[in-house]
């Protein structure tokens, strides 16, 4: 409290904070992390993103451990600024549990930090936990363009444990990480809102490219016997023919003389029908899984005149 002295008429007068107001003393920040509103004596600050370069890969890691929580049926996720356009081929979280859950990862754009960002990956793993670690979206494939914010999230229906470093921002190969997006339920709709400044910095491992080569993601991972499956190429040809191949045998080497390229698959077979790339190079391919295909290993490569994607390898629940 304050006691103020009024030397004109030598009156005391007391004054006492607003009842159920927050109060921040000198030094302390009022901030929000993991959507809760705390009080801090100092700045928050993260320990800083760790970044590895294999070959042609960055990985990026944010956050920590030095918070956490178990909750049951949430979403958590961090928005990123992009500076350098690049595509994510994996996006990892760092969570804690033991029994079977269904773990769905996604990617949301917008145009501003703070506002609506819309769905542009949505990818459901069927997954057993083994204790504390990291778990994988698996290969995605996802463009992620220069000057535009992405909210790289993962929601479960189980009951699990997750964890974040606080900090405003923390710098990585591809931009910055700005906020974290703390509110979320599973599943989360098509589009999300984002509006605070939250400053949990949830730990993530990002697997992201610079160099546009053709890449091939798979959806859902494993692929569900009786349910449709898709099948995402980027980096390719734009207005060309492009044919999605598969093999139950597993990796070998093809040639193919109509298309002028040697496939990475041993007896590969035609998958649907061929399709045309957009003016980005994309093709997409929506197909029927057969019903009497559980328990199979199966490997996809997409494929152009004198172009082909990389290989990926799931199976078939």
């Amino acid at each position: 409290m304050r006691l103020i002295i009024s030397l004109s008429i030598l009156t005391l007068v007391l004054t006492l904070p607003v009842a159920g107001a927050a109060q921040s003393l000198p030094g302390q920040t009022t901030v929000t992390v993991d959507g809760q509103v705390v009080t801090s004596t100092s700045q928050v600050q993260s320990c800083g993103k760790t970044t590895v370069n294999l070959g042609g890969d960055s990985v990026d890691v944010v956050g920590g451990t030095s918070g956490g929580s178990t909750k049951t049926g949430l979403a958590k996720g961090n928005s990123y600024r992009i500076d350098t356009e690049v595509v994510l081929d994996n996006a990892e979280f760092y969570l804690d549990f033991s029994d079977t859950q269904n773990l769905t990862f996604y990617v949301f754009e917008s145009s501003v930090e703070f506002g609506t960002y819309f769905e542009v990956h949505r990818n459901i793993r069927t997954v057993t936990g083994n204790g504390s670690g990291w778990y994988s979206s698996g290969s995605i494939a996802v463009q992620l363009f220069a000057g535009r914010y992405y909210i790289i999230a993962v929601s479960w229906d189980g009951s699990l444990g997750y964890y974040y470093n606080t900090g405003d921002t923390e710098a990585t190969s591809f931009g910055a990480h700005v906020h974290g997006y703390a509110s979320g339920t599973d599943p989360l709709p098509g589009a999300i809102s984002s509006t605070n400044n939250d400053q949990a910095i949830y730990h993530q491992r990002l697997t992201t490219n610079e160099g546009w080569n053709p890449r091939l993601a798979v959806s859902p991972d494993p692929l569900v016997a009786g349910a449709a499956g898709t099948f995402f190429a980027i980096n390719c040809n734009p207005i060309r023919d492009t044919f999605l191949a598969y093999s139950l045998t597993g990796t070998g080497s093809t040639y193919i003389p109509s298309l002028n390229i040697t496939l990475d698959l041993a007896k590969p077979k035609q998958a649907g029908s061929g399709m045309t790339s957009d003016h980005l190079g994309r093709a997409t391919w929506n197909l029927p899984i057969p019903s009497n295909a559980a328990g199979l290993n199966v490997w996809f490569q997409a494929v152009q005149y004198s172009k082909k994607t990389d290989v990926v390898a799931t199976s078939i629940n």
